[in-house]
């Protein structure tokens, strides 16, 4: 069911739709959009996460949020300069007080710092979105539960041919069902991103425990953003954990006193430590020693290994993480039937491979991919966006070469692992500049037996 208030928002943009097709038509419309000077395009920050912050005068759940004469350029230019990635404009106007202006103004002032404006209303036509192109948006946000498949497929065929990012909101798992299936038929074509919007449509009231219970639903390989429900530094440590990789933060901004004191806030808690993985799980008092220390990823080894586990006892030991880590299935020169089985039974997040495994295997489209580059092999030319860094053999606490690897993190997310431990780690840390690091030997007691205490150690010491 979409809602009433879905529904009265949908056939609301469809009148403004309408009026608007008489004053202007959508040849002369996609004319202008076309001639307009080229948005910035959407850059991810290396760190892993970044920030959409929004111009929103009026909510519906909250009441007015700013002044009708809000100076909207100097806002946006506040948030770009806290380091937003881009900025989302409401546009609706009765019951948001927003505006095409609004959108406009926005983009000119973005310009100059190379941040994209996104239009952020409740779209219904194509129209729609070569009046956001027009103004000068770079991507447009797209609520799936609002429209059939083909409308969200002609809104999105629109985006593409115009170069925008289109952001995809979801409010429950059957949303996400459909976000996951228009990822997938869409790939390739349209920057897209994956949102969690946390507002109860039937009382208006955030939620900000869905954003963590709907976490695991949400596609691999796709930047995932949180909704509503983001308010302080605390929160977006939060989701980062979760596996977030933006947080798109109105109201709260909206209503602080230094707007963009609390935008770099967000972002520098977010972006603040290595990220930390615990390889090799194998009793469910790792996987909570790992929760409880608050670490970013957990790793289930399928290679020959005394951490070695079979699919079936992956998933069962992942129960109590899903939404909380990502779960990464680590893996060396596996089959393809071998993959098959864990993509089927452990469906993990991530998957760890050698780099030189991924031309051979056959992998869903959209699964999160974690490729091994080992020291002392030739790195590629081309590295691809996050890699991890070791020596030669896993598992084994043989520390790599710390100045190549701080060579290769100048050009890509490196996660360093290898020889680490609570001792070093702080020193690895300050000699790779790593986007995260990654241990497996070094908290345990004996081998493939890690240790509650040293966990928690290491995940300490990495922050």
């Amino acid at each position: 069911m979409r809602g009433a208030f879905l529904d009265e928002m949908a056939e609301a943009s469809r009148e403004r739709v309408r009026a608007a097709k008489q004053t202007r038509s959508e040849s002369a419309l996609e004319a202008a959009a076309r001639e307009s000077p080229a948005p910035p395009p959407l850059r991810l920050d290396r760190s892993g996460f970044d920030l959409i912050a929004e111009v929103k005068l009026r909510s519906p759940g909250s009441g007015r949020l700013g002044p009708r004469a809000e100076d909207v350029a100097a806002r946006v230019t506040a948030y770009a300069r806290a380091g937003a990635a881009a900025i989302s404009v409401l546009t609706e106007p009765s019951r948001f007080d927003g505006s095409l202006e609004h959108l406009a103004s926005a983009a000119r002032a973005l310009a100059p710092h190379a941040v994209p404006a996104m239009r952020k209303d409740f779209l219904v036509d194509p129209y729609q979105v070569l009046e956001a192109r027009a103004a000068g948006a770079g991507g447009v946000l797209v609520i799936v539960r609002m429209l059939s498949r083909s409308a969200i497929d002609a809104l999105l065929a629109c985006a593409r041919a115009l170069g925008l990012f289109v952001l995809l909101e979801a409010f429950d798992a059957r949303d996400l069902e459909l976000v996951c299936e228009l990822i997938e038929a869409h790939a390739g074509a349209n920057r897209l991103l994956a949102g969690v919007n946390c507002r109860d449509l039937a009382t208006m009231q955030v939620l900000p425990q869905r954003l963590l219970e709907l976490a695991p639903l949400l596609p691999t390989g796709t930047p995932r953003v949180a909704e509503s429900g983001v308010a302080t530094a605390a929160d977006a440590r939060q989701l980062v954990a979760a596996g977030y990789q933006l947080a798109l933060v109105g109201g709260a901004l909206m209503q602080a006193e230094d707007p963009q004191g609390l935008a770099a806030a967000v972002l520098a808690a977010g972006r603040a430590a290595a990220k930390v993985k615990i390889c090799g799980m194998t009793t469910p008092e790792a996987v909570s020693a790992a929760l409880e220390a608050g670490v970013d990823a957990i790793g289930f080894v399928f290679a020959e290994s005394s951490r070695r586990l079979t699919p079936q006892r992956a998933a069962r030991l992942a129960q109590a993480a899903r939404g909380r880590v990502r779960c990464v299935a680590v893996t060396r020169h596996p089959a393809q039937a071998a993959v098959d089985e864990i993509l089927k039974v452990f469906s993990p997040d991530l998957l760890q491979t050698d780099l030189s495994d991924l031309a051979r295997l056959q992998l869903p489209a959209g699964l999160g991919l974690l490729p091994v580059v080992r020291d002392g092999d030739d790195a590629p030319a081309t590295l691809p966006g996050r890699i991890l860094f070791e020596g030669p053999v896993s598992g084994t606490g043989v520390a790599g070469d710390w100045a190549a690897a701080r060579r290769l993190a100048r050009c890509t997310q490196l996660v360093l692992a290898g020889g680490l431990n609570s001792g070093n780690v702080a020193a690895a840390i300050g000699a790779v500049q790593p986007f995260g690091v990654d241990v497996s030997s070094g908290v345990e007691v004996r081998p493939g037996v890690k240790s509650p205490e040293q966990i928690v150690s290491f995940a300490s010491a990495a922050r």
